[in-house]
């Protein structure tokens, strides 16, 4: 059976404590000694359906800025740590390549809700 759990590194930051009042398992990856929730690289390779790559513009702080894009990357059945890592950085590459041309083609745009909305190429009444 697939449940709905959250994936931190702090087992006692804010959005952790939040999700368990809520009833949502919350697991700490990457796992630390005595942490009962921890998991391992091969068992966060298990429990995963899908992983990806984030860009993000630079800010003062690790991965807290406006996001620009996200890209899907599935988990293969017999992925281990280190292939599904391999594609996740294959994507984020191409994804870096994509993000850069549409900054420089000036096809970002942003909606009135602060969410990043990319043009095609193609069309430009077209979001990819």
């Amino acid at each position: 059976m697939v449940g709905l759990f959250f994936v931190f590194q702090k087992v006692d930051c804010g959005g952790a404590v939040r999700a368990r009042e809520k009833g949502i398992r919350v697991v700490v990856f990457p796992n630390t000694t005595g942490e009962p929730d921890g998991l391992s690289t091969s068992d966060l390779v298990t429990a995963l359906r899908y992983s990806g790559s984030t860009i993000h513009f630079v800010d003062d702080h690790y991965d807290t800025s406006r996001i620009l894009a996200q890209r899907d990357v599935p988990v293969l059945p017999t992925d281990t740590a280190e292939e599904l890592a391999a594609r996740v950085l294959k994507e984020e590459h191409r994804l870096y390549v994509e993000v850069t041309a549409a900054l420089c083609e000036e096809r970002i745009v942003w909606r009135d809700d602060g969410v990043l909305l990319i043009r095609s190429k193609e069309n430009l009444n077209e979001y990819s």
